[in-house]
């Protein structure tokens, strides 16, 4: 249950020359926590990933792919369906299936605002927030009108089992194909 400070993380991967598969990707995130009047507490969060092929591969393998959406990021959203999907492109033609394929560009930003509960505060606290971020693919041209956002409240509560983060999201850009879920759960780190 963190009041202040903050974490950064950086990583970066990439083949060695004379793989089968030539790509690169890095990524960033940080989280900066304030605490305001009383027990409130503010966090912003940001994070980035790029990745892309190098030599004569075209692009990343599509399991490499940045992906959002579910509790750990962009919440309203199901998990890992925001982003380019699939425009029916193979050999042979199949139809357009629109399924999420990801992209390799991924940029999200989370604003919350922690409330101590009125039950357990020590292990317990309420949380109001506003999720923001994209999914590109860089190769194209970049569409900014793509880019999701949602707001929702929620439960932080270090469980007997570990941390539980309970939320309830409702996206406010969405469009036909965009996979929502209003409720959703974590179990695992705060961070």
């Amino acid at each position: 249950m963190p009041t202040s400070g903050s974490v950064t993380t950086f990583s970066a991967e990439a083949t060695v020359p004379g793989s089968t598969l030539k790509y690169y990707k890095a990524a960033a995130k940080h989280r900066q926590y304030y605490p305001l009047y009383g027990d409130l507490v503010f966090s912003i969060n940001g994070e980035a990933g790029y990745g892309n092929a190098y030599s004569e591969a075209s692009e990343l393998p599509f399991y490499e792919n940045c992906y959002l959406g579910g509790p750990t990021s962009l919440r309203g959203y199901a998990a890992r369906s925001v982003g380019p999907r699939d425009s029916g492109v193979a050999n042979p033609p199949v139809p357009d299936s629109g399924d999420p394929i990801g992209g390799n560009l991924k940029l999200l930003t989370n604003a919350e605002l922690y409330v101590p509960s009125p039950v357990y505060s020590d292990a317990m606290r309420l949380v109001a927030f506003v999720d923001a971020g994209t999914v590109m693919e860089t190769t194209n041209d970049v569409d900014w009108n793509e880019l999701r956002h949602s707001t929702g409240v929620g439960l932080s509560w270090m469980s007997p089992i570990g941390p539980l983060a309970l939320s309830y999201a409702k996206p406010l850009k969405q469009d036909a194909l965009d996979e929502t879920e209003s409720f959703q759960f974590t179990l695992g780190t705060v961070f």
